[in-house]
């Protein structure tokens, strides 16, 4: 939020030095009458005088100073006095716009200000009781960005990728929404040669998947949507290495805990396995693609089977039933 004062910096200096001097005048007098022996009392004075003067404005903030000049744009404004005060107002005194109060509780209150459709300054005056703050604010024609290109993908091509990287163009220093199939998906930035370069933030899903990209400027003012790309998607099944999973120890010791490490496909997200009726997430610490867990032992010793859930980057899951088999020998 942005703070703007109504009193020009040297009208105050000269307004809060006049009246020090005037504290400091009166407390000279104070204490040539009373000898000196009051000083303390006279000190307390003059510090209340001046958290009396520096108390004496409201504090005006806002979320934006810059809108565009849609009859569209807006902005939260909030006035606040330092301590209980009346009914506080504002209304548009120069340039477009309208502003509506909100609420207001205690010595705070919000206003909701809505452009005008002529650019240029606008002024808008707050009042409490005799107290008076201006706050500026700029209207600027609302012209829209030009579109961004998606360059790749391309159109009609492939892939097994759920999170696929996403490159293009648009304006230089812009932001750029990315959606598919009209759901905005990811968010980026183009840098100061107007190129941009993201991995979707949300998985597609298998199938046809249909990419757009729209640039929106500080005025947050939208352009047309970028060249349409559709591709499509087509996952390969999640798997898992039987041959090289791992315990260790092995076997494993009744009442103890053990460590298994499971090697799955490359387009695996999560692992999850169930043993002895409970649930385990386990993780990827290497980012190889072999998950670990450390897990508590069964009490007896024995033969047990555990079933695996590999789950996709949109959260697809395949359930693999008694897909480990872990031997238990008892501690002694």
């Amino acid at each position: 939020m942005k703070r703007t004062k109504a009193i020009k910096p040297q009208r105050k200096i000269f307004i809060v030095s006049l009246s020090l001097a005037l504290l400091i005048l009166l407390a000279s007098g104070v204490w040539a009458l009373t000898g000196g022996t009051n000083w303390n009392n006279v000190t307390d004075k003059i510090n209340e005088g001046l958290n009396t003067l520096t108390e004496s404005n409201l504090v005006i903030k806002t979320d934006k100073t810059r809108l565009a000049a849609n009859g569209l744009s807006q902005t939260k404004i909030t006035a606040q006095y330092p301590k209980a005060i009346g009914d506080i107002t504002a209304e548009v005194t120069a340039g477009s716009g309208t502003i509506q109060k909100q609420n207001q509780v205690e010595s705070a209150a919000i206003f909701t200000y809505t452009s005008g459709t002529v650019p240029g300054s606008v002024e808008i005056t707050f009042k409490a009781n005799t107290i008076t703050e201006r706050l500026y604010l700029e209207l600027h024609d609302p012209t829209a960005p030009t579109a961004p290109q998606i360059l790749s993908p391309t159109a009609g091509s492939s892939t097994n990728i759920l999170k696929p990287e996403i490159i293009g163009t648009g304006p230089a220093n812009t932001r750029i929404i990315i959606s598919n199939n009209g759901q905005p998906n990811t968010s980026t930035t183009t840098d100061s040669k107007g190129a941009f370069k993201v991995r979707l933030e949300r998985a597609l899903t298998d199938g046809e998947q249909t990419l757009t990209a729209v640039s929106i400027n500080d005025l947050d003012i939208g352009s047309p949507n970028s060249n349409s790309v559709t591709i499509s998607v087509k996952t390969e099944p999640l798997t898992y290495d039987r041959n090289n999973i791992r315990v260790s120890p092995s076997p494993v010791v009744a009442n103890q805990s053990f460590g298994i490490f499971i090697p799955v496909s490359l387009n695996t997200e999560k692992v999850q396995i169930e043993f002895q009726d409970t649930t385990y997430e386990l993780t990827d610490f290497n980012g190889s693609s072999i998950y670990s867990k450390t897990l508590p032992a069964p009490l007896n010793p024995g033969s047990y089977s555990a079933n695996l859930l590999l789950i996709d980057a949109a959260d697809g899951v395949t359930r693999f039933d008694g897909a480990i088999q872990i031997t238990v020998v008892d501690h002694n």
